[in-house]
């Protein structure tokens, strides 16, 4: 279904944005928490990240912009008392529509100038209040239309090509708008209503330090005009100079010491400063000074979802230290803090569940593999270790089941393959067994452990020939690895 522009009526494609009319098992590095992770893993079992996604991580920031104000008409009564253009009428029919503009009688208005017009359609002044009155009943497209024949009978209007700019600016067509205010300052450099808005302009098409150039130049024109102060600032947020926005954040206050929208920027540029001192911490693996900075960042924004985030990962990276030092208590201790401030962290409860399989709490251990595949079944690395765990309770069929997940995700894995025939065997499955045993070496011929239990397997099925076959292969491959160590 086609939509229709708001603006001038024409009908747009669905997708439009501008209206044509007006205008295995090595290792790599988590691209998020940069540690040294398996390649097999599809989630990052430090940070959580999804690794097969294309979506960055990164920041979220608010966007602080001021609203883009619509140039009055002042002293146009001076203005008029100097124009020797005007005829005798009109200049009575501008007189009365300039008195109705000041009561806000805007239709009315608009007819007196209208009459100015039939009388005299060359007066560009009145081109240009005319466009300031449709522009204040948001009458777009006839205001844009006022300003463009203003601008052809007298170009060196700076007011008429400021407030172009900001029709400009309202289409969307950002570009547009910067010429239309660099026109106006060309006209008249003084005039920090365009240099302010230009600068709006250019935080919109994320040229934060341009932007900062026209803020600056404002303040310079106007030491007493609190708003540059605080769209420096935001430019400065999003740009991550917290100091820079903090200090800029407090310079507008000064003026406007009641703004509790630039008293909440400021707490946040703290807690993002915490965030990032957190961040260098943890990618340090000081985890311990990585939290507490977290926890700071957090007091100050509870709702810092890179402090959320990242927090998350120090504690779950502190039980892996924990794990692997054999301190099992303190590790659970971690995964504890985890699933307390975010319980869809899969990879604390997998990682929970691998502790308790070294404690041989193996029913903790497959709830805790359980919820984990309950919250992203399509980590394969958990239904690995979820068949690993039934496979040491005796549950070889549930095991197969597991294992078969896991392939489906990672069809290649050796080991895999291997262990899911040795489940076979186990349950006399042979011709199953056999089959798993040459997947497995179909995925890694050189993979030792898989060419002894086929040998066994041909050996307990009275096969001689293939099992003397794959003795002869285990010989060549110790061989073989044995001249690759003489040589290193």
């Amino acid at each position: 279904m086609r939509n229709k522009c708001e603006v001038c009526g024409a009908e747009l494609e669905e997708e439009s944005i501008k209206c044509p009319s007006c205008m295995s098992y090595t290792k790599t590095i988590c691209p998020n928490c940069k540690k040294e992770i398996n390649s097999e893993w599809s989630t990052c079992l430090y940070c959580g990240i999804n690794l097969k996604s294309k979506k960055n991580i990164g920041p979220r920031f608010k966007n602080l912009n001021s609203p883009i104000l619509i140039m009055p008409i002042l002293v146009i009564m001076l203005i008029i008392i100097g124009l020797t253009a005007f005829t005798p009428n009109a200049e009575k029919y501008i007189a009365e529509g300039v008195s109705l503009y000041n009561e806000e009688n805007y239709d009315e208005a608009l007819e007196k100038f209208d009459k100015a017009l039939e009388l005299n359609p060359n007066l560009a002044e009145v081109w240009f209040y005319k466009g300031i009155i449709l522009q204040t009943k948001d009458i777009y497209k006839e205001a844009l239309e006022c300003y463009e024949k203003s601008i052809e009978i007298n170009p060196k209007n700076a007011l008429v090509w400021y407030n172009k700019g900001t029709l400009m600016n309202y289409f969307g067509l950002f570009s547009e708008a910067i010429d239309c205010y660099n026109k106006a300052i060309n006209i008249d450099p003084n005039l920090s209503h365009a240099w302010y808005n230009k600068g709006l302009t250019l935080c919109d098409m994320g040229k934060y330090p341009e932007a900062i150039n026209c803020f600056d130049k404002v303040t310079e024109l106007d030491p007493k005009d609190p708003n540059p102060y605080y769209s420096k600032a935001a430019s400065l947020y999003e740009l991550k100079l917290y100091d820079e926005a903090i200090h800029n954040f407090e310079k507008y206050l000064e003026f406007v010491p009641n703004d509790s929208e630039a008293v909440r920027y400021i707490n946040l540029s703290y807690s993002m400063i915490h965030c990032d001192k957190g961040i260098e911490f943890y990618e340090k693996d000081d985890y311990d000074r990585a939290i507490l900075e977290l926890e700071k960042a957090l007091e100050l924004d509870p709702e810092n979802e890179d402090a959320k985030d990242y927090i998350v990962y120090s504690w779950n990276s502190k039980g892996i230290e924990f794990s692997d030092n054999g301190d099992f208590s303190r590790a659970l201790e971690c995964y504890e803090n985890v699933l307390e401030i975010n319980p869809e962290f899969a990879p604390s409860w997998n990682n929970k569940g691998v502790v308790y399989g070294e404690q041989r709490k193996y029913d903790d251990q497959i709830n805790c593999y359980e919820k984990a595949i309950q919250i992203n079944s399509n980590e394969p690395l958990y239904w690995r270790n979820m068949g690993n765990a039934l496979r040491k309770q005796g549950k070889f069929s549930e095991a197969i089941y597991c294992y078969d997940k896991y392939l489906e995700l990672n069809p290649n894995s050796a080991d895999v393959w291997h262990i899911k025939g040795y489940s076979y065997y186990i349950i006399r499955k042979y011709e199953d067994a056999l089959y798993c045993y040459e997947k497995s070496i179909e995925a890694d011929p050189k993979y030792i452990l898989v060419w002894y239990d086929k040998a066994n397997l041909h050996r307990v099925l009275g096969q001689e020939e293939e099992t003397k076959k794959c003795s002869e292969m285990i010989q060549k491959l110790k061989e073989e690895k044995k001249a690759e160590e003489n040589n290193s």
